[in-house]
Parts: structure tokens; C-alpha cells; sequence
């Protein structure tokens, strides 16, 4: 019996060449030899192909990363404050599924306005004609702020009218301010300017003859009055009103020589129009503020 030891040639068919041991033993007429094939130690292995379950098991890995990274984006963007599953310790989840996030309330000054309601501009402007008493035709240039508050100026006027043998006359010049305390309709307001009236008569005075008498009042007066305007999106304004207008000084010029001779009817006419407390009244006011 002996042993024997020899170097094997190297391998073939692309396998790392090694060292190959050949222990024989002789047993009567028969030899056995064992074949060892050892590889280098800085061989590469062959790179087996990766099965489908293994392909789908990493695309799910991937798929719940890149999903948990989403939502904890989108959670920071939006501010709601909620923790995503990853960012708790907690198992992500399933691919695809992602926690709802509430949506941020708007703030209120960034909301649109109801349907109906208007654009509010701070300003408006326009013109109001009216009819009323003692001066039957008016008009006047108004402004109006925030829908609480009105000021304008307005001329009116009586024209010229003859009743019983007098004619009369009268013009005015007014500001005007208003106050709407509930943002409505409801107004509180004052005029004050000054009033000119006119009476003229003919008259026969004694030794004279007849006589052209002609008597002008100017007066200057307030006129506190409350009432109601009514203005659409339009800017169609409609409005009344009703007051008292209160003389505060009086000036009176005629023509004759001597106030005795004056004649009642101009004297009553004047005093009537120019030195005495006066209702006010604006049937209609009808304008527009743009």
C-alpha cells in the first residue's frame, strides 16, 4: 500500500483552476483515487438571476418608502402636524395607500364673497333729484362713505308761483349730511345754507297811486329731518324724508320808503317763508350712486 500525491492540470469550461489531491490506495490489483478541486480564494461566484417573488418583494419595499415619504411632505407643506406612520416607529403602509390629510381652511379674508352680495367699494357718488315742500324741485351732489355716512350740497327752488295778487319766488344753497346707523335704509340728517324769497304785489296807496312793492327775505337756517334711503347694486337711489326747517337769522330789504306802507299780503308772505319755523318734506328722491 503506498500513497501518492500529484498536481492536476488546470479546469476547464470556465471554472476556476485549482489544486487537484490524488490519495491512491492499492488494494491488490485495484487503485482508488479521490478527485479534490479546491477554488481560489479570490474567485467570484456566478451571479444567479433573482427569482420574480424576490423582484416583488423589493418593489413593495420601495413602493412603501416612497409612499411614506410622500405623505410625511405633504403633512409638512399643508401644517396639519400629523405624524406619518414612518416617523411613529410604526409599519408603513401597504403600497399605494397613503392616510388622508385634511385639507387647510382658507382663511376668511381670502374667501370669496357670497353670491349676491357686492363688492364693497369704501366711496360712492352721484346726484339725487327730489320734489318736496316749501322748495319744490331739488338736486343735489352726494358722496357717500361705507354706506354710513352722506354729504353733499343741493340746490332747490320754488318758481316763480302768483297766489292772491303776490308773486313768489325762492331759491336755496344747502349742505347736507346724513348718518345711517344700522348700514340700512334709515337715515338721520341735517341741511343748513341759506334761503332767498321774494314776494311782489302792486298795490294803490293813498296821494301815491299805485305801487310796485317787492319784498327779499335772506335767511339762513338748519333743518334736522330723518328719513329713509334705499340704494340697489345698481346704484338706483330712492328715498323720503321729513323735518322742520329752523330760521336762525333774517335779513329783509323792500322797496318802499316806509315799511307802513307795506302791504300785508307781501309782509305776511315773507315772514311766512323767511322768519317762521317751516315743516320740510321730500316726497321722492330718486338718484343715482355709482
Amino acid at each position: 500500500m503506498h500513497a501518492r500525491k500529484e498536481a492536476s492540470p488546470p479546469q476547464g469550461n470556465g471554472t476556476t483552476p485549482g489544486i487537484a489531491t490524488d490519495i491512491g490506495t492499492e488494494m491488490g490489483n485495484v487503485t482508488v483515487t479521490h478527485v479534490v478541486h479546491r477554488p481560489e480564494r479570490n474567485s467570484k461566484r456566478p451571479t444567479m438571476p433573482a427569482s420574480p417573488a424576490a423582484k416583488r418583494v423589493r418593489e413593495q419595499k420601495a413602493s412603501a418608502i416612497a409612499g411614506t415619504a410622500t405623505g410625511i411632505a405633504l403633512a409638512l407643506l399643508l401644517g396639519t402636524g400629523t405624524a406619518s406612520a414612518a416617523e411613529a416607529g410604526l409599519e408603513p403602509a401597504p403600497p399605494g395607500v397613503l392616510a388622508p390629510i385634511p385639507a387647510a381652511e382658507a382663511p376668511i379674508k381670502d374667501q370669496a364673497p357670497k353670491e349676491g352680495e357686492e363688492a364693497e367699494r369704501p366711496v360712492h357718488f352721484g346726484a339725487i333729484a327730489g320734489v318736496g315742500f316749501p322748495r319744490p324741485l331739488a338736486i343735489e351732489g352726494a358722496i357717500t362713505v361705507k354706506r354710513y355716512f352722506l354729504v353733499g350740497g343741493e340746490y332747490s327752488m320754488l318758481p316763480k308761483i302768483s297766489v292772491s295778487g303776490v308773486d313768489t319766488m325762492m331759491w336755496a344753497l344747502a349742505a347736507d349730511a346724513r348718518v345711517f346707523p344700522f348700514g340700512g335704509a334709515f337715515f338721520i340728517g341735517v341741511r343748513g345754507g341759506r334761503q332767498h324769497a321774494t314776494a311782489r304785489a302792486t298795490a294803490t296807496v293813498a296821494n301815491l297811486g299805485s305801487l310796485t312793492e317787492s319784498i327779499d327775505v335772506d335767511t339762513w337756517f338748519v333743518n334736522p329731518r330723518i328719513g329713509f334711503a334705499w340704494t340697489w347694486s345698481s346704484g338706483f337711489t330712492l328715498g323720503v324724508d321729513a323735518g322742520v326747517q329752523i330760521p336762525v337769522k333774517s335779513q329783509v330789504t323792500t322797496s318802499l320808503p316806509d315799511a307802513a306802507m307795506a302791504d300785508s299780503r307781501v309782509t305776511t308772505t315773507t315772514d311766512l317763508l323767511g322768519k317762521k319755523v317751516l315743516p320740510t318734506v321730500d316726497l321722492l328722491r330718486v338718484g343715482f350712486l355709482l
